[in-house]
């Protein structure tokens, strides 16, 4: 289908489309109280109602119901996006997907900053915290026109508290499962009419749980070469060939400590500056590796040889049963500008991961040799824009950004392989930069009380350079070319009101997105077997979308939302074998096709209850027609939620349809399992600023992967003191 047939198809659709949830999101470097205003997804305050986009808000006391132990959380539940962590609070690899579209495509802000890094575009999810968040804003849906690169799945605003004129202290202990810990406290005042402050901690903590395998898929040796022992247990990979399992690793645990400051000053009620800072230290690794295989005094055993069902010999050791020793360290300033008078806004930060990387070694002993690789990378951003609202029935905004992004990957050997200070030798440096800068502008034109037209357009210009590959190993050096692109995107949307109860829009945008810094420049050193070899000369992807949708309330107690959308990807980068190598590069050799619905039903039964269904279908195709199965093609989420005078309480139910390919094998390590969850929690204000909360996650103990195994049934208690 092309894209004139697709576009066809959505505006086919109105006279079934139903209706929506008012949206409420708010703009990169503002933060207002008012839940009835929206201002991400068109940088302009206007009407929830008004606007041509499919967006919820989250609050800081939906964040508190839930319990959430992170940002990820808290995401669990909103239309459309799958949360995908399956080794919880550990998890470093995995984040969210919306509408088809990864972390990479998905910008994330916090505080006015991108917090999406330089490197692969990813998120630390971690170095957000969860007790600081005031709101935060989801919009599904292209966004590029106004944010740029990354905002092709959607926009997620994190909006911090802000210092009221009452000294305020938060303070939360909570425990569960796993030992796993959540400690806070944020103390906040605004002492005098001009200046505030802010100042908080959190620190999470889990000893984790066996999410990983120690496996090997050899076919075997003809004799023993160690130790004989038995245990050996038979299991496959997702294609069906045999995987034998030796043990696992032990337990997937981590470690975040955040701290954060703010400082603000009101030159009067309009004008006002604030700075902000943000440091989070993670660490993760495995420990009480566990081995199936014993000897023939029942004692585990780690090294030797084992007889494969096939008759052959399976010959291991140590290094089979280690997994990765992983640290990142992040940095986040930013500094803000408001003028409500003028209706300016001025950002301008840095985004500094200084440290990021894993280690790993043959043996237990942290003090035997071993490798490490490390990829810090770093982001300045900075961005203006003005509102005029004096032009008749016009709102225009318009305004500027710039950023450099920047990384160096470096690998190297350890004398101790859990001392990443201790190195002996560096293998090779990969790194590179790239730049951005746009304009952009946008005019909302108000025909009359019930119609809008918004069209809007951004200038990208876009530039990599510096990069280059050291391989130190083999004395060569390599220096990429630098290359320039400029692009136009494009936006266009139209919302109808015909009255108070139901809004109707339809809209367009284009989407420019360079490729990550990652994907240009990693080259592992040596080229060993499966590696990564870069690939300068990859091209920006381009993502037309189309998206109609409708909002509807009946009545005062029910609102539904029902959208559909479909998007046009071309010079999509994916993986791809170097031909005549075992190695692997990035190429723009395909293109893809996005199609999806989204439907949510929230109802207010009473005071006390209330109940919600979403509901979210994607096909994700190449150009061949081929589904791309990185992505589910369902998700549903339904519940409950009670709400009265000490007590509250909510129920969830998730079901998340497979991500294998037909023919795939199921609940097996590397598989990607469809499976429904049940979620549960609550809580009990014992007194004016106490509360208890308890949760239960994965309530049925049901038993998936998620390319890892996910968690069973884990439960969290604790208090929350708010003054």
């Amino acid at each position: 289908m092309n894209k004139k047939q697709g576009m066809a198809a959505l505006l086919c659709a109105v006279g079934v489309m139903g209706a929506g949830l008012p949206v409420s999101a708010e703009e990169a470097a503002a933060s207002y109280e008012l839940e009835e205003m929206v201002v991400t997804a068109t940088r302009v305050r206007e009407n929830a109602d008004k606007v041509p986009a499919s967006a919820t808000v989250i609050t800081a006391k939906d964040i508190e119901k839930i319990n959430a132990t992170t940002i990820t959380d808290a995401l669990k539940q909103i239309m459309g996006i799958f949360v995908d962590r399956p080794k919880g609070l550990a998890d470093t690899a995995n984040g969210i997907e919306m509408r088809g579209f990864g972390d990479a495509d998905i910008l994330v802000l916090y505080d006015g900053m991108p917090m999406n890094n330089a490197y692969d575009g990813g998120v630390n999810w971690t170095a957000i915290p969860v007790d600081d968040v005031e709101r935060i804003e989801v919009v599904r849906g292209a966004a590029s026109s106004l944010y740029g690169e990354r905002a092709v799945g959607g926009v997620i605003n994190i909006i911090p508290k802000e210092p009221g004129k009452n000294l305020k202290i938060r303070t939360s202990l909570i425990g569960g499962a796993h030992s796993t810990w959540r400690k806070s406290f944020t103390i906040s005042q605004k002492p005098t009419e001009k200046f505030g402050y802010k100042v908080g901690f959190e620190q999470r903590s889990t000893a984790g749980f066996e999410n990983k395998v120690a496996s090997s898929t050899a076919k075997g040796s003809s004799s023993p070469t160690g130790t004989v022992g038995t245990g050996v247990v038979t299991s496959r990979k997702v294609n069906g060939a045999p995987r034998y399992l030796l043990g696992t690793p032990g337990k997937g645990a981590g470690r975040s400590t955040t701290y954060n400051a703010e400082i603000s000053y009101d030159f009067d009620q309009e004008r006002k500056v604030t700075y902000s800072y943000m440091h989070d230290k993670f660490r993760y690794w495995s420990g009480d590796a566990r081995s199936y295989i014993k000897d023939s005094n029942g004692n585990p055993l780690f090294s030797g040889s084992v007889q494969l069902p096939t008759g052959k010999w399976l010959n291991f050791n140590e290094s089979a049963f280690l997994d990765y020793y992983g640290r990142r360290e992040t940095d986040v300033h930013s500094f803000r500008y408001r003028d409500e008078a003028h209706r300016i806004v001025f950002n301008a930060g840095v985004s500094h991961v200084k440290d990021s990387g894993y280690s790993t070694g043959k043996k237990f002993d942290g003090g035997t040799p071993g490798s490490d690789t490390k990829y810090p990378s770093k982001s300045y951003k900075v961005d203006f824009q003005k509102t005029w609202e004096t032009a008749g029935k016009h709102t225009v905004v318009a305004g500027w950004d710039a950023q450099r992004d920047s990384m160096a990957r470096t690998s190297t050997a350890l004398d101790h392989w859990k001392d990443w200070d201790s190195v002996t030798a560096v293998y090779g440096v990969t790194g590179g930069k790239s730049d951005n800068f746009a304009a952009f502008v946008q005019d909302t034109y108000a025909a009359d009380e019930h119609f809008s037209i918004y069209t809007g357009i951004r200038f990208d210009y876009y530039k990599k350079f510096d990069g280059y590959f050291d391989d130190r190993k083999n004395h060569a050096f390599k220096k990429y070319e630098d290359k320039s692109y400029t692009e136009w995107s494009p936006k266009l949307a139209f919302q109808y009101s015909p009255n108070h109860t139901a809004s109707y829009y339809l809209s367009y945008g284009h989407s420019f997105t360079p490729p990550t810094l990652y994907k240009l420049y990693r080259t592992d050193n040596g080229y060993y077997a499966g590696g990564y070899i870069g690939n300068p000369d990859l091209e920006p992807e381009t993502t037309d979308t189309f998206e109609i949708g409708v909002n509807k309330k009946f009545g005062s107690r029910t609102d539904v939302h029902l959208a559909l959308f479909r998007s046009f990807t071309e010079n999509l980068i994916t993986a791809a074998a170097v031909p005549g190598t075992d190695n692997k590069h990035y190429v723009n050799n395909d293109k893809a096709v996005r199609t999806g619905m989204e439907a949510e039903v929230k109802h207010r039964f009473n005071d006390k209850w209330a109940g919600y269904v979403n509901y979210q279908w994607q096909l994700v195709k190449d150009d061949g027609g081929d589904r791309i199965y990185d992505y589910p093609k369902d998700i549903l989420h339904a519940g409950l939620a009670y709400d009265h005078q000490k007590w509250s309480g909510y129920l969830d139910a998730e079901y998340v349809s497979t991500r294998n390919a037909p023919g795939s094998v199921s609940n097996v390590y590397l598989s990607c399992d469809s499976h429904t969850t049940l979620n549960a929690g609550l809580s009990y204000k014992f007194s004016k600023n106490w509360k208890a909360v308890f949760t239960v996650n994965n309530l049925l103990d049901r038993e998936y992967y998620s390319w890892y195994k996910a968690d069973g049934r884990n439960w969290y208690l604790g208090v929350q003191f708010n003054n």
